[in-house]
């Protein structure tokens, strides 16, 4: 997703650039950089973030500082989520790789001659899937 201006974010998240603004001066999670021409520019992080208060002040008549809260809240429970995902990962991903170092010393000890294996190929056939 391009950046935004805050036109359009005025017209996507429907509220004022006034209100824009005292968000931003309000959340710490909100940071907009300045385009080439000096003015703000919405990134998609932006954008959820200002969903997220939207959400939490007029959908469910949080105060501001509450919003804020609970945006933080959900982040580092977001983040908390996504570390545990990654270490999964980084667990299966050793374990597979420990298995294909074990395939490989297997590969390793098949005889290459076509003696007792009835064949002289180390490898399957390529249609054959592992």
């Amino acid at each position: 997703m391009r950046p935004l201006g805050t036109g359009e974010a005025e017209r996507l998240l429907g509220v004022p650039s006034r209100t824009l603004r005292h968000w931003e001066d309000a959340v710490p999670l909100l940071a907009p950089r300045r385009g080439d021409s000096g003015r703000r520019v919405y990134a998609e992080r932006d954008l959820q973030i200002l969903f997220g208060i939207r959400r939490l002040v007029e959908c469910r008549r949080l105060s501001l500082a509450e919003a804020c809260e609970r945006l933080v809240a959900e982040r580092a429970e977001a983040e908390g989520a996504l570390r545990d995902a990654l270490a999964l990962i980084a667990e299966v991903r050793s374990e597979l790789m420990a298995a294909w170092v074990d395939a490989r010393r297997l590969l390793d000890r098949l005889p290459r001659d076509g003696g007792a294996s009835g064949g002289s190929q180390t490898c399957p056939p390529p249609d054959r899937v592992l």
